[in-house]
């Protein structure tokens, strides 16, 4: 018998957590880290407790009661499962493992909960996913809740957990799907992490104590086959899946769009899982009752408009560096127009052992007009201080950008506003080019933004209340979900990362494909 169970993504945007069940085999489809839920209950300054391991995520119902799924070293031994073992969710799972986590992409609502999952359970992602959470997670700081790539083992220390003394790191059992040969240079970023050995004063290469990955271009999983499919997305190496079971192939497509550059991708994905003739679809839903948006090349056209526009002014481009064609887009603006684009270290970082796995990524050594900005601070991680002064030819700081402020687009985000107090961009132009205000925290930080604009006498473009036109989403359409579906005629459809699963029951109805819309650890039998 073949059964999915959602423990996320349900009702949704986000937090997938899919276990899917055949037989012996156990797997999961994602495992994010549910942001609406969590917003709930946290927010910026009261987070759940590292020192409290496992307990804060379940009891908050952000982590499904599995016993057995975990790391060990996040347990505390007294009890702690018997507090939740009468959760209706509640299952022990020691009878047999997991085979695998199948990542579909780095955005963290679909990875970012792999670091709470045993260290010894394979995730399976493309090697541009892998690059992008470890990169992440290096310039992130300690965040316990984006341990994905690696983690630091805990251990009960009276009534709390601590870190291990040694700081030594534990890598995460990759697989590659994509099955790329890495050199000495990737390698050497992937097995280990910068640090600052006792009584050196040089950056050295520490290496982590793991098993790194394994590259494996035709993948079984479980002892299942498994098929991926390259989609087009807002980060690079997003992919869908297609697991053969005992009922039939099940495809899932993580998220994707068929209006970016790699669209290409999106459509070979459709027509491939339609020659498959699944019996089961995985699909999400996040713009389903949304009609075709703008695309990035138009995208790319408004903005360059804009910056032609602030002509000798300084430019501020808000935009996630992780979106790897809006930033292309913002390198080909900032040559159109005379300008060089000037990246926070942290995403110079991440672009430039990115572009070790994803040939094309633009990165500090095959873009000449891109910059670093050399923000002050007291003391910078090890791995910046490595790539600052590797890259001190290549820095602009604040009084650069004042004194030739038509010479720059600065790649700042909300976050970076605190910098603006140094340039002082008086009648500078900033560009909105990022998600528009979704959740109520999103609308307050959007009208902070604004005082910061009224504060520098700023001109603002692409005021995302007020201005269209300055981001396309990394989701497709409606219509577009509806026809992919129609063409590949699964006999059904489970409709996740939705807060409209109702809309795909109405358009579907009278098709034939039997549309299963989950309730949240509820188990659905499939074929």
């Amino acid at each position: 018998m073949v059964t999915l169970t959602c423990y996320g993504g349900v009702g949704e945007i986000g937090g997938n957590q899919l276990l899917l069940e055949d037989g012996e085999t156990r797997l999961f489809l994602d495992f994010g880290t549910p942001y609406s839920r969590w917003n709930d209950y946290y927010e910026e300054f009261l987070k759940p407790r590292a020192a409290s391991g496992l307990l804060d995520v379940l009891e908050m119902g952000l982590l499904p009661p599995l016993r057995s799924l975990y790391r060990p070293d996040l347990e505390f031994p007294d009890g702690m499962w018997e507090r939740f073992r009468a959760r209706p969710a509640f299952r022990d799972l020691s009878d047999r493992p997991i085979a695998g986590v199948l990542v579909t992409h780095a955005h963290l609502d679909h990875c970012g909960y792999v670091s709470f999952l045993r260290a010894d359970m394979p995730v399976y992602s493309t090697a541009a996913t892998a690059f992008t959470v470890k990169a992440m997670q290096d310039t992130g700081g300690s965040e316990f809740e984006r341990e994905v790539a690696y983690y630091a083992p805990k251990k009960l220390d009276g009534d709390h957990l601590s870190a291990e003394k040694s700081g030594l790191r534990r890598q995460r059992p990759f697989a590659f799907v994509d099955g790329p040969t890495l050199n000495h240079n990737a390698l050497a970023f992937w097995n280990g992490r910068l640090a600052k050995e006792r009584g050196q004063e040089e950056m050295t290469w520490r290496e982590m104590d793991g098993v790194g990955h394994t590259t494996v271009a035709r993948p079984f999983v479980g002892g299942l086959p498994l098929r991926w499919f390259p989609v087009d997305h807002s980060v690079v190496g997003a992919c869908a899946y297609a697991v053969e079971t005992s009922t039939g192939w099940i495809g899932y497509t993580g998220d994707l769009r068929f209006h970016g550059a790699r669209h290409a991708d999106t459509e070979a994905f459709v027509q491939r899982l339609a020659s498959l003739q699944p019996s089961v679809l995985v699909c999400e839903g996040t713009n389903i009752e949304h009609g075709p948006g703008i695309t990035e090349e138009q995208v790319a056209e408004n903005c360059l408009r804009a910056v032609r526009a602030a002509q000798g002014k300084l430019v501020i481009a808000d935009f996630a560096p992780r979106n790897m064609e809006r930033l292309a887009s913002f390198l080909e603006i900032a040559k159109a127009t005379g300008r060089r684009l000037v990246v926070l270290a942290k995403d110079a970082y991440i672009l430039n052992h990115l572009a070790r796995v994803a040939p094309g990524t633009p990165s500090l050594d095959t873009s000449p007009d891109m910059l670093i900005y050399d923000d002050p601070k007291d003391r910078p991680d090890y791995w910046e201080q490595d790539l600052r002064a590797r890259c001190a030819g290549r820095m602009v700081d604040a009084r650069q950008a004042r004194r030739e402020p038509g010479s720059y687009i600065l790649s700042f985000s909300f976050w970076d506003l605190k910098n603006l107090i140094d340039i002082e961009p008086y009648g500078a132009h900033y560009i909105y080019s990022t998600s528009e205000a979704h959740s109520e925290e999103q609308k307050i930080d959007l009208e902070r933004l604004r005082r910061w604009m009224a504060h520098f006498q700023m001109t603002f473009v692409g005021d995302p209340d007020r201005e269209k036109g300055f981001h396309a989403s990394g989701h497709a359409s409606g219509d577009e979900l509806l026809a992919m579906i129609r063409e590949v005629r699964p006999r059904t459809l489970v409709t996740v990362h939705t807060e409209h699963p109702e809309r795909f029951v109405d358009a579907l109805r009278g098709t034939g494909i039997q549309v299963v819309p989950p309730a949240a650890a509820s188990p659905i039998t499939l074929g």
